[in-house]
């Protein structure tokens, strides 16, 4: 009995397999020549500081802009790999799923993260401490917001064409839904370990964040609002409400702040940070993992219907 592996596995996996070496090799030229060019102003007395600590805060501080363009030249990249890894712009820009559903997908986005934030703001675990505006350099910090919406936005775009339309619609091809969710959230989390250095619970918040986003895929039959909610998402946490994602930092439009509970209980502090996701920010909070769960459940459920009503 010979054991045939079907061609949609090859093709999902080639996809994979493509953008792994590229957020590998494309952040790791940049931050080389990074080193190089602080060198050089180092040398010319350019600049007074030449170490690895300073390399990796001016690295890092850029990471989210460095990274999103990264995974957007992926794509133009892959145009020219056909027809080893088939692109197709209409695919990539299904102008009919972008006007019905990508505006659907940020509303729904932003209501998550809004919802997240008014419940913990209420508890005091987050504290408003006022708008940011730098009146001062209010052109180099508008400017700045937007090359962050704009990278995360084709951040987000981006990863979900490859991973919820190019893999996981693949791979539902040849295998059952559930099972297709699971392989690509595994996929999806191998490439965010390289991207970030994520803890623990970040790692379950994303895991749970993309098998919901498959989830959605297969009931839209796109992955266009998923990218809208991602977009919304991201931009919320990052952008409008200063809050870290993946371990960035930005001081955004609203300023807010996880605020140690006034309390001696080590317990109540643990729980404090367990709900919130603490310093590390949302994503890497329970309360967001358990909105997540509680719409992959509800898809689940909504499944299963037709199956019991069946079996009456």
């Amino acid at each position: 009995m010979k054991f045939k592996i079907s061609p949609t596995y090859f093709r999902a996996f080639r996809w994979f397999i493509f953008y792994l070496l590229w957020v590998w090799i494309v952040p790791t030229i940049i931050l080389t020549l990074l080193t190089y060019l602080k060198y050089i102003s180092f040398r010319f007395g350019l600049s007074a500081d030449f170490t690895l600590k300073s390399i990796g805060e001016q690295y890092s501080s850029n990471e989210i802009i460095i990274l999103g363009f990264t995974s957007a030249s992926f794509l133009l990249f892959a145009r020219s790999l056909n027809p080893i890894i088939l692109l197709d712009t209409h695919e990539l820009l299904p102008l009919r799923f972008v006007r019905e559903r990508l505006g659907k997908g940020l509303i729904r986005g932003a209501t998550i993260i809004a919802v997240f934030v008014t419940v913990l703001t209420g508890f005091q675990y987050y504290k408003y401490l006022g708008i940011y505006l730098n009146l001062d350099n209010l052109a180099l910090t508008g400017s700045d917001m937007l090359i962050r919406i704009l990278a995360i936005a084709l951040f987000a775009y981006s990863e979900e064409f490859i991973f919820r339309q190019k893999i996981f619609r693949t791979l539902n091809l040849s295998m059952p839904t559930l099972l297709s969710a699971v392989t690509t959230s595994g996929l999806y989390l191998l490439i965010k370990i390289i991207q970030f250095d994520l803890s623990h619970m970040q790692v379950i918040t994303l895991f749970l964040f993309s098998g919901f986003l498959c989830l959605l895929a297969a009931k839209d039959k796109t992955f266009v609002t998923g990218a809208g909610i991602s977009i919304a998402l991201f931009v919320s946490i990052h952008i409008l409400f200063s809050l870290p994602i993946f371990g960035n930092e930005f001081s955004g439009l609203l300023m807010l702040k996880y605020l140690e509970p006034l309390t001696a209980d080590t317990r109540g502090m643990k729980f404090a940070q367990f709900l919130s996701g603490g310093q590390a920010g949302p994503m890497a909070s329970f309360g967001l993992q358990a909105l997540f769960l509680v719409f992959i459940v509800y898809y689940l459920i909504r499944r299963l219907k037709p199956v019991i009503k069946g079996l009456r």
